[in-house]
């Protein structure tokens, strides 16, 4: 099996990162091409895609938050801009979105694009943050495999449009500074 490259993103990955986003979430939890970009233009450095033999496999995207801000369930909201939160010297980082095509799943490569990501950002901050559904017990699982505990419930958070809906949980890993909760 040919090795897995971890990367940074560019724009001409964006068809690729929409394609493993459309095949990875149903409708109503999608997050769209202008956000991508949004995020790639904000801050690059939290973004990156991994590849196998020249093709694009997984993504994750990140950006950088204040603690001081709180948790309260319209800051996770699905496809919002990252500029509204985002904080050049924040104290934690939040990953927006993470997915590993159907092909690339049970490999390790969510594993890796979530260590690469921590091991790039790790000055500074002080905690990772993400959110994931009740129901989906894999991600769950490998979740806290890679350190996450839960941290806060918000209640209905996912809502597909096909009227589905299911709790969100806010995730979090400590990374190195003081304790904070």
């Amino acid at each position: 099996m040919p090795p897995v490259v971890i990367r940074p993103a560019t724009r001409d990955d964006l068809p690729g990162v929409m394609a493993i986003e459309q095949a990875s979430f149903v409708p109503g939890l999608r997050e769209t091409l202008p956000t991508y970009r949004a995020r790639l233009d904000l801050y690059a450095q939290g973004f990156l895609v991994a590849e196998q033999a020249g093709l694009l496999i997984g993504f994750i995207t990140s950006g950088r938050w204040a603690t001081a801000e709180g948790m309260a369930a319209e800051r996770f909201a699905i496809d919002h801009h990252p500029a509204k939160h985002y904080r050049a010297d924040g104290d934690l980082l939040y990953f927006s979105a993470l997915a590993v095509s159907s092909a690339a799943r049970g490999h390790g490569t969510g594993a890796g694009l979530l260590d690469r990501l921590v091991a790039i950002h790790t000055p500074g901050v002080r905690a990772a943050l993400l959110v994931v559904a009740r129901g989906w017990s894999a991600a769950r699982h490998a979740y806290a495999r890679a350190g996450f505990a839960e941290h806060t419930l918000l209640p209905g958070f996912f809502r597909a449009e096909d009227a589905t809906e299911d709790d969100g949980l806010v995730l979090r890993r400590q990374l190195g500074g003081s304790g904070i909760s």
